[in-house]
């Protein structure tokens, strides 16, 4: 007995071989756009987050406005207060801000106190030095400076 083993070649059809190219390609498709899309909604994402950070900036000016100064008497009896207004809002300048200058005594007790205007813009990540001069109360033994008001700049 003898077997004979016949050998078929098996071959593909084209229609088969089309659709297998069609998944193919849509399964490409589908990939690159899935990740063009990502892009866009990540590149949104992050625009959101600039615009919440700005509104957050021009909605509260105290927040991001710091105040240092010093004061001192100088040879005709005037207070001399002197400092610096720096910026640490990172997108958001400032304009017409007043300063609150309030002479206190030993005890704290409030003797006077005025409001001096910074007539420049302090730009993102930058300050502005300022300087004052008063006729104070004698009693006087701290100045306390400290921003009251302010506008972002467009």
């Amino acid at each position: 007995m003898t077997f004979m083993m016949r050998h078929t070649s098996h071959q593909t059809s084209p229609s088969f071989m089309n659709r297998i190219l069609l998944v193919f390609f849509t399964v490409i498709t589908l990939l690159v756009s899935c990740k063009s899309r990502n892009a866009k909604s990540s590149d949104s994402a992050y625009q959101n987050s600039k615009e919440t950070i700005a509104d957050i900036e021009r909605k509260t000016p105290s927040r991001f406005l710091t105040v240092s100064s010093s004061h001192k008497k100088n040879i005709i009896g005037q207070m001399v207060v002197s400092g610096k207004v720096s910026n640490v809002a990172t997108l958001v300048a400032y304009k017409n801000i007043g300063l609150k200058i309030v002479f206190l005594n030993q005890a704290g007790a409030v003797l006077e106190s005025d409001i001096y205007p910074i007539k420049d813009i302090v730009h993102p990540s930058s300050a502005v030095d300022f300087k004052s001069k008063y006729f104070a109360p004698k009693e006087t033994k701290v100045v306390k400076v400290t921003v009251m008001e302010a506008e972002a700049d467009k």
